[in-house]
């Protein structure tokens, strides 16, 4: 999760009650909808047992529709009795300045292209021809056909070609529907008709394009016979890259490399185009169930009507910080006898080319790389410090870094050099250019500082001791004076999945949160990459456990240390966090008061195969199509894992009805599943964004508001006590 995401979404039923509460009326919440009807389903998979009492929900339908909805609007209605939710949303939207440090910058030919924040505190895309030129706003949805609004940009999709004449950039409809490749031309200020619909996903990133290197198209990825039949499972199968040359007809794009058309490509594997462009080299990321691969095609031999030669260069169990060509020459970051990693390259010109290594594994971990035209830039973290590694034909040094860590690194001006950002929990973020032979980063002459205040708090990284004796690193964060006495209210965020660093984010709206007695901890769990290769490898496949039972032990530790107490412990995550969270607070509710889950992966079996997420997670969590596989995958789903009758905390479960990867029917079976085995238990309550996706669609201010009230409502503080009864 970060603060790039699209999060804007307000229903008019929460402006309506909050009106209301500013009102002082008293709003009594509409008692809990009748429960959803219960089918019993038992399967044997493997020899085990499976008992899944919601499966109707995945058809979806009539009943289905009605019982959302009632459930959405009670979760509204119950959010909006908290008394103080009002004051505290009117202060997060104070504090919801994201400052005036430029963001995702581009530079290509002349022209530079950035976001920035306006006096108001909203993002711009902003554009000028020359470090000196005149900045202009660009609008693209403004641009967009307006009754089939409203409209959300798929940020990643948003590329500049070679010359800077032309943006690519991706666009969904309400929320995550209808997703479309377009292109917008700087110069003439217009949209071209260049239209894609059904780009496929790649994941919570988009579908990011890759544009020749002469600029006149890009490589995509799609199903070929993707439709608007399909649902988002089958558009997600079956991926081919093609190009698209501009002004041309859709129709007529090529298809060069996939699913159907290079040997051993399976039609669940997902493909990426990620890299800059270079002329003769398309360097492919193939990620399937097992692993990562690296492919090369050679454009040089893309005539005639056959596909391009192609060829695997690469492969790794490990995600990676960064590949792309330089030259006749493939680099990536490996993990071969490195589990903090290191910088290889591969001789394309050769048959069989064999790693050179030209970064050796550092001290820190390396967590991102970009390839450009002078050189490989790489970032080793060491948690909350980091430095900046140059690969270039003068051999390899490092820059060192203010403090902080490294939140985006890319390409700089004109394919050369390096942009990167810097960022944490209690400032705003800090840009910096590195241009080629650079010892030292430069702030870029645009970027205008930031107007916001840095949080009134202090950032402290400690360490638990696991119950198999491994330490866990987590990061806390609390208001300068704030004291080991037991008082704070804890949320306590986590996700250790897939390798990814789940690294700091400037969160303005966290003041609030602090200013309320509160902490904030972010865990480092194992299964994600904050400590490297090994990190990730002990927390997935049959060490999966270690994630959650990590996040129990560092709350744990908060108890022991005096940070808070039993009971005051609100457990946060996302996506496969929300799985290895909510396990976390099913298996320790004598820890965890309240749990709030967003889009989260709770039925991992029937994902497996009826979801995009879940085909991607089976190197992780486990293999459906074996006996230990569905054992490892049941025993990882906090669906199958509710109790009936057991002490359980609080729930506030985010879904998004138009998420194109983990379906409603998820949340649903368990919002139905939790209510079912624990009627009079704490609330389970289920906020549904019916015009949000897994990442777009949704509004942080409201979604900060509605997280904290909850948790401080079920944590127990005295001033979030609903002034009606609601459950």
């Amino acid at each position: 999760m970060n603060d790039a995401s699209a999060r804007r979404l307000r229903h008019a039923l929460a402006a309506t009650l909050a009106c209301g509460l500013i009102a002082g009326v008293a709003i009594a919440a509409p008692p809990r909808p009748p429960p959803p009807r219960v089918e019993a389903v038992v399967d044997t998979v493997h020899g085990v047992r499976i008992a899944d009492p919601y499966r109707w929900m995945e058809a979806g339908g009539a009943d289905f529709d009605a019982w959302t909805r009632a459930e959405a609007a009670h979760a509204r209605a119950v959010l909006d009795t908290i008394d103080g939710r009002v004051a505290l949303g009117e202060r997060i939207r104070g504090l919801d300045r994201p400052g005036r440090a430029i963001q995702d910058l581009q530079v290509r030919g002349d022209r530079w292209l950035y976001r920035r924040a306006d006096g108001d505190g909203a993002l711009q895309l902003l554009v000028r021809d020359g470090a000196q030129g005149r900045e202009r706003v660009v609008d693209l949805m403004a641009a967009l056909p307006a009754a089939d609004g409203p409209w959300s940009e798929v940020a990643a999709a948003r590329v500049l070609s070679p010359d800077g004449r032309h943006l690519a950039f991706g666009t969904t409809q309400k929320g995550e529907e209808f997703p479309t490749l377009r292109v917008y031309d700087l110069v003439a200020n217009r949209l071209l008709p260049d239209a894609i619909r059904w780009p496929l996903w790649a994941d919570s990133n988009g579908f990011r394009p890759r544009w020749l290197a002469d600029g006149s198209g890009f490589f995509y990825v799609r199903r070929p016979d993707a439709s608007d039949a399909m649902d988002n499972t089958a558009r997600a199968r079956r991926g081919q890259v093609f190009v698209h040359r501009l002004g041309t007809p859709v129709a007529d794009d090529r298809a060069l490399f996939g699913h159907g058309l290079t040997a051993g490509i399976d039609e669940a594997d997902t493909l990426y185009v990620n890299g800059e462009p270079h002329p003769r080299w398309l360097s492919i990321w193939r990620r399937k169930p097992s692993g990562l691969e690296l492919w090369i095609v050679d454009l040089d031999a893309a005539g005639g009507t056959a596909p391009p030669p192609s060829r695997r260069v690469w492969s790794s169990d490990i995600r990676v910080p960064g590949f792309g060509v330089r030259g006749d020459f493939l680099y990536t970051a490996d993990a071969a006898g490195s589990p903090r990693f290191r910088v290889v390259r591969y001789d394309l010109r050769e048959a069989a080319p064999q790693p050179q290594v030209v970064l050796p594994q550092q001290e820190g971990v390396l967590t991102q790389l970009a390839v450009a035209a002078d050189g490989v830039y790489a970032v080793e973290s060491l948690l909350s410090q980091a430095r900046l590694h140059v690969i270039d034909d003068a051999g390899a040094r490092a820059i060192a870094l203010p403090a902080g860590v490294v939140e985006s690194l890319a390409v700089g001006v004109e394919g050369r050099g390096a942009w990167l950002s810097q960022v944490d929990w209690l400032s705003p973020r800090r840009g910096w250019l590195v241009d080629p032979g650079d010892r030292a980063p430069r702030a870029s002459a645009l970027d205008a500082g930031s107007d916001a205040t840095p949080l009134d708090a202090r950032t402290e990284l400690r360490w638990a001791i696991a119950r198999d004796g491994e330490r866990i690193p987590y990061t806390l964060v609390r208001t300068a004076g704030a004291r080991d006495d037991g008082g704070a209210f804890v949320m306590m965020d986590g996700y250790g999945c897939f390798g990814v660093n789940n690294t700091p984010f400037y969160w303005p709206s966290l003041q609030a949160w602090l200013e309320r007695g509160g902490a904030f901890v972010r865990v480092a769990l194992r299964g994600g990459g904050e400590l490297g290769a090994d990190w990730h490898r002990a927390g997935r496949d049959r060490n999966k456990p270690a994630a959650f039972e990590d996040a129990i032990d560092v709350a744990k530790d908060l108890v022991r240390t005096g940070v808070t107490r039993p009971g005051r412990i609100g457990a946060t995550g996302g996506s496969c966090g929300g799985m290895t969270m909510g396990m976390a607070a099913l298996e320790a509710p004598h820890l965890i008061g309240a749990a709030v889950l967003s889009v989260g992966a709770f039925d991992q079996l029937r994902m497996a195969d009826r979801s995009a997420a879940g085909a991607r997670s089976i190197r992780d969590i486990g293999d459906p199509a074996t006996a230990e596989g569905v054992r490892r995958i049941t025993a990882l789903s906090p669906y199958q894992q509710v109790l009936d009758g057991a002490r359980r905390p609080a729930f506030l479960i985010g879904s998004g009805a138009t998420d194109y990867t983990i379906p409603l029917w998820v949340g649903g079976k368990f919002v139905a599943r939790l209510n079912a085995a624990a009627p009079d238990g704490p609330p389970v309550l289920w906020d549904i964004k019916w015009e949000g996706g897994h990442n777009a669609g949704v509004d942080y201010v409201q979604l900060d508001t509605d997280q904290f009230a909850f948790l401080l409502w079920q944590l127990g503080h005295p001033d979030f006590q609903p002034r009606a009864a609601a459950r």
